[in-house]
């Protein structure tokens, strides 16, 4: 198990965006990334969106991670990620699983506590003196600069919508554009229950009556009071 932090200077929306956006695989080639990704099945309830591709990979990376037998192979395997508002999970095949829980910070920051559980193809009593070490290498030489870039990307996309916000932009995997139905609805169902709790906190209140606010020996003196400055005006009259 290897937990990973991370700090974005963007709204989370567009952080789930990059999570479920196995197509962007490109951005990662130098480090030895999946790439060839083909979205396989696709599936929406009223709070998830699971999507399955099939992504490729090939390297001494991928050969490290349990990826693929040998560097100069290249392999196909599955994995579906699951978005269950607003957290993930996503698996590979059996090889490697993710936990990632997403906090909205504000309009334009997010954090996210992710937790990367990895396969490694050692005997148990070669990995078990080992395992510390390992957590922090593929943390700091591994994950770390998949994340780094996730960053860099995610945070110029922020600043592009906030420089032009009316911009129409064109999405073309299918998963993505569910996520961003999701979203909406989840906002839209936020708003419509509040409206409706606001409106029945509304309808269960009283008149106060000004006794309920008053003492009883206050509100006598205040009539007195009252009554004398009457009687005072009237003679003067």
């Amino acid at each position: 198990m290897v937990p990973v932090n991370a700090h974005f200077q963007a709204h989370f929306s567009i952080c789930n965006e990059n999570t479920m956006d196995v197509f962007h695989g490109f951005l990662h080639q130098e480090l030895q990334g999946w790439f060839d990704p083909v979205l396989t099945s696709l599936k929406e309830t009223q709070s998830s969106v699971c999507a399955e591709y099939n992504v490729s990979y090939k390297g001494r990376m991928a050969q490290f991670l349990g990826l693929c037998d040998r560097a100069d192979q290249v392999t196909t395997l599955p994995i579906s990620v699951n978005y269950r508002y607003p957290h993930y999970y996503s698996s590979l095949q059996g090889i490697s699983s993710l936990y990632l829980m997403r906090l909205p910070v504000g309009l334009h920051e997010s954090r996210s506590f992710a937790l990367f559980f990895f396969k490694v193809r050692l005997p148990r009593w070669i990995l078990k003196p080992l395992k510390p070490l390992l957590e922090v290498v593929i943390q700091r030489f591994v994950l770390n600069k998949f994340l780094a870039q996730d960053i860099e990307m995610i945070e110029s996309e922020q600043r592009n919508y906030l420089a032009n916000p009316q911009r129409r932009y064109v999405e073309i995997n299918p998963a993505i554009i569910a996520i961003q139905r999701l979203i909406v609805q989840q906002y839209e169902q936020f708003m419509q229950e509040s409206s409706q709790s606001a409106y029945r906190g509304n309808q269960d209140k009283k008149p106060i009556s000004l006794s309920q606010v008053v003492s009883q020996e206050d509100l006598c003196e205040v009539i007195a009071s009252g009554q004398a400055e009457l009687t005072k005006e009237n003679t003067i009259g």
